[in-house]
């Protein structure tokens, strides 16, 4: 019987346990390290080529899909978007989008994006290629700013792109006319460059038009360089007779714009980048010379100012020297008159000739209103009615005292021409209206009536036998006459020749008779003396019964 070991509960002759270290490889650790190692690289892949995230706000996502639409530059892929959602506002929707390494530096804020899809604007069509491959993300990369990752989307595509060289302008206008983004602006009839914006400028009424001329012609924008619309056709009636002047087809039906140097001013400097201009409404109020310098006057008319609008020309014999500015209205109690006044601004430097040639006096504008300087409404346009403001000369105008309204000088007014006209026309209908129309019609209804009783006196007259026979007889009269006309006419030259022979043979026995030795001429004179003798006898006798009446019944004897 064995012994046991104290304090083992074993058997004593039991061997007892060696613990050693193994230091040898399992292979079957290789394939989790292999995976692990794998899988540490795609991780590093990964994060080592992940670009940047961006988040695009958009109105709609129409054709967008996450996961499947592309964000392409010069049709590269360059992203993709991974997610879709509708704004915490619900107002628009968010599209999230992973780029590629490297794309941070093309991130800024001045990068754009943008929808592609089929579009119809400004007289083109774009985006046809989308309706087989499905829309897409365009992006316009800016390098210039600071880094950006959350963009607002554009909801139209930009017109030009910020890598095409040119420069921008603002232009501002009270009106859009038919421009829209894509229209053209022209230089000297080439297309240099087109609208690419435009919005309300704030505070005001007016609207800041952005366009973009490409480069080398965005050299040719000075500072004294003037822009105008260029749409529709341009009618222009002067003494040379009418000219049409039409724009490029595109332009004529989308609208441009035109621009060009004065040749009447000095050339500026080259404008700078988002230089400010006016926009003109024609080629003619864009070319006209601008004046600084205004005095104001105040003109007071008691006519209708219908036609006259502010901006109407005041002319000095047809010579333009400002316009018009305001038109109000109010009463004249003293003379119970409505009256229209009417706020002028006359630009000096437009007449600075007259000033140059002799110094004006201090009261000038009082000698020219005492020489009858009067200012009156004359029609400019027979066809549209408007009206103008023409400053003329008028000596036997009524004298008048230049005075002042609301401390500008008010000159005085006469009526226009047609005013007078409808004036004078008015008081002559006045005058007829207090003839006595009615009795001088009554006595012109009974003349009338006399005047017919008359004419059927003398159709009774006319149509009675002896008037009838009468101008038969005169007929026939006539018929003799005519008969006896013609029988002259083919025996007047014999007898003619008759005549005169024997005129001739009794002249001459005329002045044979009427010779001083003849016969005739001695009984003649004998005949004459008995006549004076008896012209004698008869003499005394009237003087003796003149002085002796009685002797008619007497006689002679007691008388002698």
């Amino acid at each position: 019987m064995s012994e046991d070991k104290p304090g083992t509960g074993l058997p004593g002759n039991l061997p007892s346990a060696v613990i050693r270290e193994k230091r040898e490889f399992s292979l079957i650790w290789v394939v989790p390290i292999v995976a692990v190692i794998i899988a540490a690289g795609l991780v590093y892949k990964a994060v080592s080529e992940k670009g940047p995230v961006v988040t695009i706000t958009f109105d709609s996502a129409s054709g967008l899909e996450a996961g499947k639409t592309k964000i392409r530059y010069k049709d590269v892929d360059i992203g993709e978007v991974s997610e879709i959602r509708v704004s915490e506002d619900l107002n628009r929707v968010v599209v999230t989008a992973n780029f590629g390494k490297g794309a941070t530096r093309y991130l800024t804020e001045k990068t754009r994006f943008w929808i592609v899809k089929p579009r119809v604007s400004g007289g083109a069509v774009s985006g046809l290629g989308t309706l087989l491959s499905g829309s897409y993300i365009a992006i316009d990369p800016g390098t210039e700013g600071p880094p950006q990752l959350a963009f607002e989307g554009l909801e139209v595509p930009p017109v030009v792109m910020s890598d095409k060289p040119g420069r921008h302008f603002r232009l501002r206008t009270s009106k859009m006319g038919s421009l829209e983004m894509g229209s053209p602006v022209y230089f000297q009839g080439i297309k240099v460059g087109q609208v690419v914006g435009y919005e309300l400028a704030k505070h005001e009424d007016i609207i800041d038009i952005r366009v973009f001329i490409e480069s080398p012609h965005d050299r040719r924008v000075l500072e004294t360089t003037r822009f105008w619309f260029s749409s529709g056709v341009d009618v222009d009636l002067d003494a040379d007779g009418m000219r049409i002047n039409t724009p490029s087809f595109v332009s004529f039906l989308i609208g441009g714009l035109v621009f060009a140097n004065p040749g009447n001013q000095p050339r500026g400097e080259a404008a700078g980048e988002d230089a400010l201009f006016q926009l003109f409404d024609t080629y003619e109020e864009a070319m006209a010379k601008t004046y600084t310098q205004r005095n104001y006057y105040i003109l007071k008319f008691d006519q209708s100012v219908r036609g006259l609008d502010v901006g109407a020309p005041v002319e000095f014999r047809g010579f333009v020297i400002g316009e018009v500015v305001e038109i109000s209205i109010e009463a004249d109690w003293d003379t119970g008159k409505i009256i229209m006044p009417v706020k002028i601004a006359i630009e000096p430097e437009r007449t600075a000739k007259l000033a140059d040639e002799k110094k004006a006096p201090e009261n000038s504008l009082e000698i020219l209103v005492k020489k009858g300087l009067r200012a009156q409404l004359n029609i400019g346009s027979i066809v549209s009615g408007k009206l103008y403001v023409a400053l003329d000369f008028f000596p036997h105008a009524a004298p008048v005292t230049l005075e002042e309204t609301g401390g500008l000088p008010e000159l005085p007014t006469i009526p226009s021409s047609m005013d007078q006209l409808s004036r004078n026309l008015n008081a002559f209908l006045n005058k007829i209206e207090k003839l006595p129309l009615n009795e001088i019609g009554d006595a012109a209804l009974s003349t009338i009536r006399s005047i017919e009783r008359t004419s059927d006196s003398v159709n009774d007259v006319v149509s009675s036998d002896e008037i009838t026979s009468a101008v038969a007889n005169l007929n026939k009269s006539l018929a003799d006459i005519r008969r006896l006309a013609e029988q002259l006419e083919k025996d007047l030259p014999e007898t003619l020749d008759q005549v005169s022979g024997k005129a001739v043979d009794t002249l001459d026995d005329i002045r044979k008779t009427a010779a001083p030795d003849s016969a005739v001429i001695f009984e003649l004179r004998r005949t004459l003396k008995e006549f004076a003798k008896a012209a004698q006898s008869i003499r005394a006798l009237a003087d003796h019964l003149e002085r002796h009446p009685e002797s008619l019944l007497q006689g002679k004897g007691n008388n002698e």
